[in-house]
């Protein structure tokens, strides 16, 4: 399942700097709330055109070219999806349908109806 920038958590990109003789630094990402009855999801971090010597793990997801984490966003709601049929319900049509990818596509195709509409 992947997340959706916007629905799962807040899209950025950017540098990320390492000092010399530095190989650690942290990277902030802020997750949003899921929603009750949301499957849990995933989205990965890509480091990537490393400079300045920097190499990446050639054993590792990237195969030497960039490197690759692998985030998954749980649920912490998860427990009370069992107390009632319409949070059941709601999982499961998440569970079919990305609900976060439909609200997505049901906003964009909304916004473009709306500017073809006023742009005449």
């Amino acid at each position: 399942r992947s997340a959706v920038p916007g629905y799962d958590y807040v899209a950025h990109e950017g540098e990320l700097e390492f000092g010399h003789g530095e190989d650690c630094a942290h990277l902030p990402v802020k997750l949003l709330p899921k929603r009750l009855g949301e499957h849990s999801d995933e989205f990965q971090i890509v480091l990537e055109d490393a400079e300045g010597g920097a190499i990446f793990d050639p054993n590792s997801d990237g195969r030497g070219e960039r490197c690759v984490l692998t985030v998954t966003i749980n649920n912490e709601n998860d427990e009370f999806a069992h107390y009632s049929l319409a949070v059941r319900a709601s999982r499961w049509l998440d569970g079919v349908v990305n609900t976060d990818s439909l609200r997505l596509g049901a906003s964009t195709w909304y916004k473009d109806i709306v500017d073809s509409v006023t742009q005449v």
